[in-house]
């Protein structure tokens, strides 16, 4: 399996994996918690080969880059990946740089209880109303849970729980570039009435729908705002 997903790496990515000697962190589950005393400089070096700007970069390492005015429990200063164990960030640096080595332009956030000024977003972000869809079906009990689904007229898409929007929840973001993205954050963390326990930058692994979701389920779904 390793191989294999060394393999579908973009060329200059599996390069310089391979030049790192990080390859079972592609995969390899039981190694994931190793300490490595040197693993955010690897994650440095595999995501500074993208052409990302610094602060995202900065902003998927070591979190928000700017003064913080919102409260918040868990996420503190922002910790970015940091905060995970070891293999895990060399892991995460891998799949974001792939990402955008790729070819991709959008950006995901994932938050955890964020409150927020309703009015403000809307104006930053011209939403429409909300559209409840199936996120996914329990199997152990057969219930299915939904969220609340919006979007922008430039094509950011937005998901929170059901009737939640700016008042907690699970909540998810996929920005169409990282200057919408960044000003989101900035909005978000730049008021000190605004709460969020968490938050995930560039890699969403919190709540609501990251990229992937984003393009299955919404495949196909038009936007009549």
């Amino acid at each position: 399996m390793k191989t294999e997903e060394l393999k579908n790496l973009h060329p200059t990515l599996r390069n310089l994996v391979k030049s790192l000697n990080v390859e079972d962190y592609i995969t390899e589950i039981d190694k994931m918690t190793e300490k490595i005393p040197n693993a955010m400089s690897l994650a440095e070096r595999i995501v500074g080969i993208t052409k990302l700007s610094a602060r995202m970069k900065k902003g998927f390492l070591y979190g928000y880059d700017r003064t913080i005015k919102s409260n918040g429990e868990y996420y503190g200063e922002g910790r970015g990946i940091r905060s995970m164990y070891d293999g895990y960030q060399i892991n995460s640096a891998i799949r974001f740089a792939d990402r955008y080595l790729k070819g991709e332009t959008r950006v995901e956030v994932g938050m955890k209880k964020p409150e927020f000024n309703l009015t403000k977003f809307k104006k930053l972000f011209s939403v429409g109303e909300a559209v409840k869809m199936l996120s996914y079906v329990s199997p152990i009990t057969g219930d299915g849970y939904f969220y609340d689904v919006f979007s922008d007229d430039k094509g950011n898409v937005f998901t929170f729980e059901p009737n939640s929007i700016s008042k907690g929840g699970y909540a998810g973001a996929v920005f169409v570039n990282e200057a919408e993205a960044l000003k989101f954050l900035d909005f978000l963390l730049g008021d000190e009435k605004h709460y969020v326990k968490d938050l995930d930058i560039g890699l969403n692994s919190l709540g609501g729908w990251n990229i992937a979701q984003v393009d299955e389920k919404l495949k196909g779904v038009t936007n009549d705002r």
